[in-house]
Order: C-alpha cells, then sequence, then structure tokens
C-alpha cells in the first residue's frame, strides 16, 4: 500500500496526529503567557506598598497591630487640633545658617539629660561607611529606635530654637506611621514618599514628611539624620518641614535595607512626619 492510498484511508490518523500537535502548540505558548503575566504581576506587587502584610514597628505598649484596623488618622485623639492662624502665611524664605558659626555652638553644648546624656558632638559626626573597625564601632554605636527618636527629637528642636520657632512634641502616633513608612521602604529598597492620603486625613489637615538614606552599616542616628535633612538648604522642603511655624508635634522611624544580593548596598533610612504642616510658597517641591 503506497502512502496516497493509506491517506485516503487512514485520513482519520493524520488529523488526530495535526490535532495533538496543535493543542501542543497552544499549551506552550498559553504556557509562556502565563509565566510572563504572573513575573509583571509578582515585579509590580514587589514595588507595592501592601498594607496587609507588612509588619509595622509598634510601640513597647502595643503586641501586635492588625493592619486591617491600621491607625487612622481621624480617629487619633492623641493628635491635638490645632486651629491654624490664617494671618500666618508661612511664606518668607528662612535665612542662611551660617555652618560654621553653628557647627561651634553645636560642639560647646553639655550633655542633653533628655536624650539620655548623649553627647551632641558625638552625635553630630557623619558616618564613615569605609571604616576598617567598622563592626566594633557598629556594636558600640547600637542604638534604640526609641534612643534614635529622642536625638531627632532633640536636634530638631535645638535647629527650631536657633531659629525662634517653638519646639515639637513628640507624638508615638506619628512615631507609629514614620517607622511604618521606613520599613515599608526598606522593604522595596525604594525612598519614595508615602500615599499623599495618609497625610492629608490628620484631623482635616495635612501632614508634612521628610525622608533620607545613607550607606552605611553603622546605626544611624538622629542627631546625623536631622543635619542630613537641614544640609538640603534653606530654601528646601525638607529645611521647611523642620523649621514650620505651625508644626507642633512630630514622629519619626528608622529601618535598614537587606539587599538582594552582593551588588547592593546597605542602607539606613530615616522618616520624619510633622503636625499640622503648611509647604512654604518659596520652596520648590
Amino acid at each position: 500500500m503506497d502512502i496516497q492510498s493509506f491517506s485516503a484511508t487512514y485520513w482519520y490518523i493524520w488529523l488526530l496526529v495535526v490535532l495533538v500537535i496543535l493543542i501542543l502548540i497552544l499549551l506552550n505558548g498559553g504556557g509562556i503567557l502565563l509565566y510572563h503575566k504572573n513575573r509583571q504581576k509578582f515585579i509590580k506587587e514587589a514595588n507595592q506598598v501592601n498594607d496587609n502584610n507588612i509588619p509595622m514597628r509598634a510601640p513597647s505598649t502595643i503586641s501586635t497591630i492588625n493592619m486591617n484596623n491600621k491607625p487612622n488618622y481621624r480617629k487619633m485623639s492623641i493628635l491635638s487640633a490645632v486651629t491654624r492662624n490664617s494671618s500666618v502665611t508661612n511664606s518668607k524664605v528662612y535665612p542662611e545658617l551660617n555652618t560654621r558659626k553653628s557647627r561651634r555652638m553645636i560642639n560647646s553644648l553639655p550633655n542633653i539629660t533628655t536624650i539620655n546624656k548623649v553627647v551632641r558632638t558625638s552625635q553630630a559626626r557623619p558616618l564613615s561607611p569605609l571604616s576598617d573597625d567598622m563592626n566594633e564601632k557598629a556594636d558600640e554605636m547600637d542604638l534604640s529606635l526609641e534612643e534614635f527618636q529622642r536625638q531627632a527629637l532633640a536636634e530638631h528642636n535645638f535647629m527650631r530654637a536657633m531659629y525662634n520657632k517653638s519646639p515639637l512634641k513628640l507624638t508615638e502616633s506619628l512615631n507609629i506611621y514614620a517607622q511604618y513608612w521606613a520599613e515599608q521602604c526598606a522593604r522595596t529598597n525604594i525612598i519614595k514618599q508615602s500615599r499623599p492620603e495618609w497625610r492629608l486625613q490628620c484631623n482635616g489637615q495635612s501632614l508634612g514628611e521628610n525622608i533620607i538614606s545613607i550607606k552605611s552599616l553603622q546605626p544611624f542616628d538622629g542627631s546625623y539624620f536631622t543635619s542630613l535633612l537641614m544640609a538640603k538648604g534653606n530654601q528646601s522642603k525638607e529645611v521647611d518641614c523642620i523649621l514650620n511655624e505651625v508644626s507642633t508635634e512630630v514622629g519619626f522611624g528608622r529601618a535598614q535595607t537587606q539587599p538582594n544580593d552582593d551588588t547592593q548596598q546597605v542602607q539606613w533610612i530615616g522618616v520624619a512626619h510633622y503636625y499640622p504642616y503648611r509647604q512654604l510658597t518659596a520652596v520648590q517641591s
């Protein structure tokens, strides 16, 4: 029997073979499309904030926090409702800070009892990521989150006093949100501002936010965090947040990134939230 007669007699076998080949091709193509779709979804989710999966640092009096019922600024009784004075425009530009003079003033200050007798000069020095005895210094400078927050508050109020601004009050609810966002940025290794709706629902008033990072293995102290923000310049948003006339309360957070490979460097991320906040009109965001 030749091929032609075989094909005429058993045509259904050829049809079955063709159908099997088509099915295999379709399955292979569908698998490839599904793989790319899931991969893109995974990458997208990795760079997004997931409020239900990411824990945030709670104060020592709170054992666990359910992110489905995360604190709402509208319901926080601990935040005082501040009535803004309509005459306050906060439109003037802060004068330039005499860096050399202020540095001498900082170094001449005595021990600060409000931050557990930490000498200001020891906290204002820059971190040196490339130091040979880095690990030893890291052990000596192992600072808790609470210590970081007290240092940052003391340094913030020191800077505000130089410009005749009233001192800020450290608020636990703002600490929680600042620490939460610092850990979010550390998880994704992306330094960015938090979502605007978070900062626009605080008793009907907006929140100011400062965020900055530094590549270092040494613990990030609150004084150096404030110094990095002030170094942005007298017309920057960072300085405007620190010296804002209407702000009365503040919260701080700090977290460390965990690099996925050797090409990424460890970073410390510092976050500050200010309540209430009115942006300086001369500041370019």
